[in-house]
């Protein structure tokens, strides 16, 4: 017991950080209340992790998903997530221990909730590398662990990851450049391939990069290290990190030649997701666009723009007493953190400009620039630590200046209240005035965010204005309840932490979603499109044709394009299989009949979801409506014998499907680079057999040549064996895959075979070993480690 109070005593800060983010979200881990923390893309990790989690279960390799999107990738998708550690250990322990989807589910939560104490404990450390004292070390850590970009992005879990991983990355870096060692450099490589592993690259490399790099530029300029020793080791220990990640990595690299989503250009890279200039006042009030905290509703003053860049009013007004006292390093991250705050706003600011002119080659990977701003507000956090030690310890020495600092600030004081009052007296009549827009929200609204300001505000300046060394415990206190507080009603009510649902709860365990599986045959595909819940329904073994996805082939999109919601192209929606088509409208087509509904009740309602004018684009149906699902009456088998194929571009075949010109019974369209066209083929019989969901089984019958067309996804990964010899896998149809065959019986079997995966993985094995190697070498060997850099400069 004793030995547990002298832990306790040591390390009470480590374990406020650890707890800190569950008192957050608590209500998302209890019973009560069907929210979860996160949505969107992190329910594609879920439901990607959980996949391959089942399919080991089954016994089978996971590497082909059957049932989402046609078919894709599933343990061979870089960004599967399941090769980095945490939630590879997830599915590990799941399979051992039979977690169900709930359990398994609550502990992804637990996981993505824990990132942000991981982010505030290696801040934390990396403050007291810096000579910070514990408590200006601690709420530099709450600072960034809470700030609004992290928040912002806790949706898509490897962008989380990376970003939670840069305070880590960055103190195990300063240790290398400063004192370089094979170890260190081991250790930096190691850490930085963790992230990598998450396919968040923009993040996890780019960014970082920039970030070391103006870091290491710093370092020279001061002559702080000795940049020809510590060359050599640093691109080693990069080297080391992508090698260690090749699992990801190479696989990675294949991503342009699949999918369109890896196809940036200028104007997307420079425009698409800045913040903008008019969410700027959001660093001081967020609240102006997130929830309004007396109503619960949205206060929207700036159209189309989202909060991500809060961190704290207190944080701001510690800006200033960090340079009460001179430090360089106090100037070199509040330089940072201005510029990449700058940088974040992309096409709005000439700054992306000069950078995109300069670095042309290197900016392509950069989308949805507003994901850099994490950067920014880590260099705030160890500023504002920086401010507040210099109020705390060096009190003596900067009592003048502070003196100064708080007049400025009672007289802000005064002015605020002033201003409060008028707001009060006369608000309604003219505040509206000088709002952009017909807003219809009740001035009271308004109010509420405003005196909510203002206490932040008071409480933050009664926080430097009492500071004396006599009542140090004291402050402490009011400052971690200030700071926590602040940041606290940001992160529970960011609207992306309002709207997330249980698995359980959505749309994919719906009486709709069990009607359209029940055969249990993922042959037969289903359009879900109209009832916008492809984030979680397109991802539980849902036969489904659509949704987000970055390892998607860009043949597929093709096809896609051509299937309009309504009215529905029968021609398209049968060359892919699709057989049923889930709406809320009265008809889909003449060729379809109903098959299924469903009413929206009380009882149900909570699965389905509509389009709708709130946060989350998205909201629950109301009672009453109607959910339909209509049947393809001219669905034809998922493998068949044509008389005719006929070699088009993919334009032309577009074309042609477009404008419903084929008998997709008879006629097949193939790519130029596949074979010449042909008429009068033959028939006969054919049957086919899944021996895995990666392996396809196809026996022919042919009475003389013919050809084959399917429904099969095409991915230039599916390879082809024709009776045991390798054979030719034709595209077909734009999309999917299509066998020319010889007269008589024939047994081709079709394999997934992901080699640039195998050998990533080959690599990653290997380098591994080779670290442990050479950490074993360097601690039994000293000399080693000295005679190769030596020798290698």
């Amino acid at each position: 017991m004793q030995k547990l109070s002298v832990f306790v005593k040591n390390n009470y800060f480590l374990l406020i950080f650890l707890i800190l983010p569950f008192i957050v979200f608590w209500r998302n881990f209890a019973p009560i209340s069907d929210k979860v923390y996160f949505g969107n893309d992190s329910l594609i990790s879920f439901y990607t992790l959980r996949s391959i989690m089942n399919q080991f279960v089954e016994g089978h390799l996971p590497l082909w998903d059957p049932h989402t999107f046609y078919g894709i990738p599933l343990l061979t998708r870089p960004d599967s997530l399941v090769f980095y550690p945490p939630l590879g250990f997830l599915v590990i322990f799941s399979i051992i221990f039979k977690f169900g989807m709930e359990r398994f589910f609550v502990l992804m939560e637990a996981i993505t909730v824990f990132h942000m104490s991981f982010a505030g404990i290696c801040t934390y450390f990396f403050l007291r590398r810096l000579g910070l004292s514990k408590f200006s070390s601690f709420i530099g850590g709450i600072i960034y662990m809470f700030n609004g970009n992290i928040i912002a992005f806790t949706n898509t879990t490897g962008l989380l990851i990376s970003m939670t991983w840069l305070p880590l990355i960055f103190l195990t870096y300063d240790s290398l450049v400063r004192k370089p060692s094979l170890n260190k450099a081991l250790i930096f490589g190691l850490v930085f391939a963790v992230p990598i592993t998450t396919f968040a690259w923009q993040n996890a490399i780019t960014y970082h990069i920039y970030f070391l790099i103006f870091y290491t530029l710093f370092l020279i300029r001061y002559k702080e290290i000795d940049i020809e020793k510590s060359f050599l080791y640093i691109v080693f220990s990069f080297s080391i990190a992508v090698i260690i990640a090749g699992v990801v990595v190479l696989p990675g690299l294949e991503v342009p030649k699949v999918s369109d989503r890896a196809a940036l250009d200028y104007g997307l890279s420079a425009y698409g997701g800045d913040v903008k200039f008019r969410e700027l006042p959001d660093l001081i009030m967020p609240y102006m666009s997130a929830h309004s905290y007396a109503e619960g509703g949205v206060l929207e003053l700036y159209s189309g723009t989202t909060p991500v860049i809060y961190v704290g009013i207190l944080t701001l007004l510690l800006i200033v007493p960090a340079f009460f006292r001179k430090n360089k390093l106090v100037v070199f991250f509040f330089f940072i953190s201005i510029l990449f705050l700058l940088f974040s706003l992309g096409g709005e600011t000439p700054i992306f400009d000069i950078f995109y002119i300069v670095l042309f080659p290197l900016m392509k990977p950069f989308r949805n620039i507003n994901k850099i701003a994490y950067i920014s507000f880590f260099c705030l956090s160890i500023v504002a630590a920086f401010g507040l030690e210099n109020i705390t310890t060096y009190y003596d020495e900067v009592k003048l200046q502070l003196v100064k600092y708080n007049k400025i600030l009672l007289q802000l004081f005064v002015l605020m209240t002033s201003g409060l009052f008028l707001l009060v007296i006369l608000g309604d009549q003219i505040l509206w005035k000088f709002i952009p827009g017909s807003q219809s929200v009740h001035i009271f609204s308004f109010l509420n965010v405003v005196i909510l300001f203002y206490i932040l505000f008071s409480l933050s300046i009664l926080c430097i204005g009492i500071i004396k060394p006599e009542n140090q415990n004291y402050l402490k206190v009011l400052i971690f309840v200030v700071i926590f507080s602040d940041l606290f009603m940001f992160a529970k009510n960011y609207p992306i932490n309002n709207y997330g649902k249980n698995p359980d709860k959505l749309f994919a365990n719906s009486d709709v979603i069990k009607f359209i599986t029940a055969g249990k045959n993922f042959t037969d595909r289903s359009d879900v499109r109209q009832i916008p819940n492809n984030y979680a329904s397109a991802l539980n073994n849902i036969n489904h044709i659509d949704g987000y996805l970055v390892y998607r082939s860009s043949v597929l999109n093709k096809m896609l394009a051509l299937m309009p919601l309504e009215p529905r192209n029968n021609l398209v929606d049968t060359v892919s299989n699709v057989k049923y088509i889930v709406s809320g409208s009265e008809t889909v087509g003449e060729d379809y009949k109903l098959a299924f509904t469903e009413t929206v009740t009380s009882q149900n309602r909570s699965k389905y979801y509509l389009s709708a004018p709130v946060p989350s684009g998205l909201d629950e149906a109301p009672e009453g409506v109607k959910i339909k699902v209509f049947e393809n009456k001219n669905l034809i088998p998922y493998i068949h014998f044509v008389k005719k194929v006929a070699v088009k571009t993919d334009e032309a075949a577009a074309q042609i499907l477009s404008n419903q010109k084929m008998d997709p019974l008879n006629e097949a369209l193939i790519s130029p680079d596949s074979a010449k066209s042909a008429t009068d083929l033959g028939t006969g019989t054919v049957s086919f057999s899944f021996l895995q969901p990666y392996e396809l089984q196809i026996k022919v019958h042919a009475t003389k040549p013919s050809f084959i067309a399917t429904s099969q996804p095409y991915y230039a990964e599916w390879k082809a064996t024709l009776n045991g010899n390798p054979y030719v896998v034709t595209r077909t149809n734009i999309s999917f895959m299509g066998f020319f065959v010889p007269q008589g019986d024939s047994t081709i079997i079709v394999k997934y075979y992901p080699k640039t995966f195998y050998t990533g993985l080959m690599i990653t094995i290997v380098s591994l070993l080779g670290v442990i190697f050479l950490f074993i070498l360097s601690i039994k060997f000293p000399g080693f480690e000295k005679r190769f850099f030596q020798r290698s400069r």
